[in-house]
């Protein structure tokens, strides 16, 4: 007899930090972009080798058998190789590791892109739990007014109408706490997607530094830290460098030719001295050298060279607008934290009040110094003050993440 046991082996929640730091080592968004490194390395290692083309080995042998019962023949053996000139393997060989840089930097990029995605998703997640909290007090609150309204009714001093408000008010409050459920689990179900997997997150508490320094300062990190500016700075030498092995190659490579031969004949004759017939097999060895180039050898790699210096202009274009852009982005990315900071620091400074704001409201309403309609207007508007106060962090959190993106750093990195 069998008995089956299961075990359910509960993970501990994820910091910010770390889940920006597995979303860089597991999402699946980088598969596509890891292989294509993969790739740039093994086309470096064929650029790397000495000679590129392998040699070719031949066998040929020629015989008149079938036309003559004697059979003469020629055996040929023979070994090619073609071999690059001016340094073409060595240019060959630079062109492939700067083309295997750009495929990195990508990575890189991409990776910071997807670094600053799970960190963005972590504060969204905690916006939308703080979110659901409000919904959950307000539906509370709104119970309880509903109670109240249905005690002050059956005493006489309320409305049929003034309790039908209050009911309608709580069922609507139920309503948009279940939005707000909703919203946490859209809002967990996109981090897990984007590492691949079901994942648990603590969003209580976030410790990201936030950059100092100058705009002027903050944009030079940029220019020396981002991985899209240095991708694009090797694609600018990569062109150079394509451009060079193409210019070197316009001479045609020649190819070597090493070969044996061995010739069996079969003589027929007369001796002069006596008239009487011979017959003999001759048979001997030849070394054969060969040098071939193949033709035409003018104009040579002029429509490769044109398109190059296209991909030359268009390369430098965007490395170009990349560095403006990135001067921008962190210009707009540090006003736009100063702001949304300011806007933060505004409705915490508001929030103790609306607090009290509401203990007021709930306690007037059972006391009968408040109608109905005033208590449920003042009410959203102190529940509207929460929602956009807990928005008001969201956007800080959001902006302090677009500066670290500008900045091309890995925003909580320092916690590693």
């Amino acid at each position: 007899m069998w008995t089956w046991v299961w075990l359910t082996v509960w993970a501990a929640p994820l910091s910010p930090s770390q889940v920006v730091a597995q979303a860089q080592a597991e999402s699946p968004l980088l598969i596509g972009a890891r292989a294509r490194v993969q790739v740039a390395k093994g086309q470096q290692t064929i650029a790397d080798r000495w000679i590129a083309n392998n040699p070719q080995l031949g066998v040929e042998w020629a015989t008149d058998v079938i036309f003559d019962d004697e059979g003469d023949g020629i055996l040929r053996l023979g070994l090619q190789q073609q071999l690059e000139i001016f340094g073409q393997p060595g240019l060959r060989s630079d062109w492939a590791g700067l083309l295997r840089a750009s495929a990195e930097e990508r990575l890189r990029a991409l990776e910071l892109q997807v670094a600053h995605q799970a960190a963005s998703g972590c504060v969204n997640l905690a916006g939308a739990r703080r979110r659901r909290v409000v919904a959950q007090e307000a539906a509370a609150l709104a119970g309880r007014i509903a109670q109240v309204a249905a005690q002050r009714q059956k005493a006489g001093e309320g409305s049929d109408l003034e309790l039908s408000q209050a009911r309608i008010d709580a069922a609507r409050a139920e309503a948009n706490f279940a939005s707000a459920e909703a919203e946490v689990v859209r809002a967990e179900a996109q981090l897990s997607l984007l590492l691949g997997r079901r994942i648990e997150v603590e969003t209580s508490t976030f410790s990201w530094r936030v950059p100092t320094g100058s705009i002027s300062a903050l944009a030079d990190q940029a220019q020396k830290a981002r991985p899209d500016l240095r991708a694009a700075a090797r694609a600018v030498e990569a062109n150079h460098a394509e451009a060079a092995l193409l210019s070197r190659s316009r001479l045609p490579n020649p190819t070597f030719t090493l070969g044996l031969e061995r010739e069996q004949l079969h003589l027929h004759g007369a001796l002069p001295s006596s008239g009487e017939d011979f017959a003999v097999v001759h048979s001997g060895w030849a070394l054969n050298l060969a040098l071939s180039v193949p033709l035409p050898a003018w104009d040579r790699r002029q429509g490769e060279l044109e398109a190059n210096l296209g991909r030359q202009r268009g390369a430098e274009a965007e490395r170009a607008a990349l560095s403006r852009r990135a001067e921008i982005e962190v210009e707009s990315a540090q006003l736009v934290l100063q702001q949304a900071s300011r806007a933060q620091r505004r409705y915490a400074a508001a929030l103790p009040e609306v607090a009290r704001s509401l203990a007021w409201m709930e306690r007037g309403y059972r006391q009968g110094e408040l109608g109905l309609d005033l208590l449920l207007a003042q009410r959203d508007r102190a529940l509207r003050t929460r929602v956009e106060a807990i928005q008001a962090e969201v956007d800080q959190g959001l902006a302090l993440i677009g500066l670290y993106q500008a900045l091309g750093q890995v925003i909580g990195a320092e916690e590693k």
